[in-house]
């Protein structure tokens, strides 16, 4: 295990910290930081931390913020750049009288190189290795992934998600002005004349029998694997169509009826007139 420590620049309220630490061995806990805990929030660390894995996954860069203090609207903030970022977990333990909190990483079982850059007001900064006085975490990577933002070498992203298994995975609310879907077909293919419309006791036998509509996902399916807004808004706007042509057949029945009871009541009026 090899460190050193560098300051950059002269002035102690913008200099910034170069930490170099390389470790080849067990997977073993860093005690980084300790961030005096208040409400003012004018202190605490921001930095970046350069990470190499030298068996396999390359290079990797995590951007990092700790707050002066932890709460429900101040919360860690983590920037993962790089497959081998994920490997390092990072963990907070509060103070038992809460005036201060600790910071730690747990690095893999690899040999690795990390390089630590970084501004702290209001904090000492250690970068020792330490194993942590308990587990009273107030907050860690594992299990308080919302303020993390994840970007990987296969171009995938995760905003509040360590490890995204999409383009973009978003644990939380999205709000946009509006969103775009592309896609491969549409549903109109419903009012084509080869098109088998179901008819009503079809449909009302399948929902008897499955509780939902044909081609339409069940509750239980719904929430194991939620839904494609593209796929879904499709199968809606299906059976809007077979709706439509539903009511286009009730009208023309409705007006065949309607016919029917004229000619009835003509009949009736001129056998009315007859019989008088």
């Amino acid at each position: 295990m090899r460190s050193q420590s560098t300051v950059l620049g002269s002035n102690s309220a913008t200099g910034l910290t170069l930490y170099e630490y390389y470790n080849h061995g067990a997977s073993e806990w860093l005690k980084l930081f300790k961030i005096k805990n208040s409400d003012w929030n004018y202190g605490g660390v921001a930095g970046s931390l350069y990470f190499i894995d030298y068996q396999g996954k390359g290079a990797s860069r995590i951007d990092f913020v700790f707050p002066q203090s932890i709460n429900a609207n101040q919360k860690p903030q983590l920037k993962l750049v790089g497959n081998s970022s994920i490997d390092i977990l990072w963990y907070t333990l509060g103070s038992p009288n809460n005036d201060y909190y600790e910071v730690y990483i747990k690095t893999p079982s690899y040999h690795v190189g990390l390089t630590f850059l970084f501004r702290a007001s209001f904090a000492d900064s250690y970068i020792i290795p330490q194993i942590p006085a308990g587990q009273n975490w107030n907050w860690s990577s594992s299990l308080n992934p919302e303020s993390i933002q994840t970007e990987l070498g296969d171009g995938n992203v995760g905003i509040g998600v360590t490890l995204p298994k999409n383009k973009l995975d978003v644990n939380g609310t999205i709000h946009s002005k509006e969103v775009k879907v592309d896609m491969t077909g549409w549903s109109d293919f419903v009012f084509k004349k080869e098109y088998n419309l179901p008819t009503l006791e079809e449909v009302e036998k399948h929902i008897a029998e499955k509780g939902h509509l044909e081609n339409i996902p069940s509750e239980k399916e719904v929430l194991e694997n939620g839904i494609n807004l593209g796929e879904m808004n499709a199968k809606l706007l299906q059976k809007i169509e077979e709706l439509t042509l539903y009511m286009i057949q009730m009208k023309k029945e409705n007006e065949s009826v309607k016919k029917e009871n004229i000619e009835i009541k003509e009949y009736l009026k001129e056998l009315k007139l007859n019989i008088k």
